[in-house]
Parts: structure tokens; C-alpha cells; sequence
């Protein structure tokens, strides 16, 4: 995975992870007949469910080790059903080649990233 814009554009530092959305279950003390219920102060967390904050025309959100956000372009090599490889952007195939080798595959993802960059 190539992040576009790997460096924050407030402090420069590089990107140190993505900003990611965990589900949980907030439980509850035992209700009473009358349905009150407190929250217990414990929450249950779902891992299977995280989820990166991804936006279709802005790419992934990360975040640098000052806190500072942004949403970066992402250039990826994924494997198809057939065994081959493909250049994605976003998650969404970029010019529709595949590719037998995956050495093959990661130089055509760096050139994207770097044809990305320059556009920008």
C-alpha cells in the first residue's frame, strides 16, 4: 500500500496509522422491571468490526503522532480470483490491467503513486 500524501501537511510528519472506527456494545447494569438501566462502564468490543474511515473521492484518512489528520490518496496491489494482480486506487482498479507477476504488479502501483503525486 503507497500512501499518496504520506507526510502531514501541517507538520510534515509521516503518516503513523490510519483513523479507524471500532463497534462496541456499551452494556448495561441488570435493568429493573421498569426498565431503568445504568450503563455498567464496560464496553464490549467487536475487532472483527474495524473499519478504516475511507472516502471515495479523498482516500483514507490517517493521522500523524501530533494528532493532525488528513485524507490521503491509497495505491495498492491486490490479488484477483484468477491469481493475478492488480493496481488499485481507493480500493477501486486503476487501468484495468492484470498483472502475472506481483514484483510486476508493485512497480506499476509505484509509478501510479508517483503519477498521483505530481497531478496533486
Amino acid at each position: 500500500m503507497i500512501l499518496v500524501t504520506p507526510r502531514c501537511p501541517e507538520c510534515g510528519e509521516p503518516a503513523e496509522g490510519s483513523v479507524d472506527t471500532v463497534p462496541g456494545v456499551a452494556l448495561f447494569t441488570e435493568a429493573r422491571e421498569d426498565g431503568h438501566v445504568e450503563y455498567s462502564g464496560t464496553t464490549e468490543v467487536c475487532w472483527d468490526g474495524q473499519t478504516s474511515d475511507w472516502r471515495t473521492e479523498h482516500g483514507m484518512l490517517v493521522q500523524c503522532a501530533a494528532a493532525h489528520e488528513w485524507y490521503t490518496r491509497v495505491v495498492d496491489v491486490v490479488s484477483t480470483s484468477t491469481g493475478k494482480w492488480i493496481v488499485t486506487l481507493d480500493n477501486e482498479p486503476v487501468d484495468g490491467e492484470e498483472y502475472d507477476d506481483r514484483k510486476d504488479a508493485d512497480a506499476a502501483s509505484v509509478r501510479q503513486a508517483k503519477k498521483m503525486r505530481e497531478e496533486a
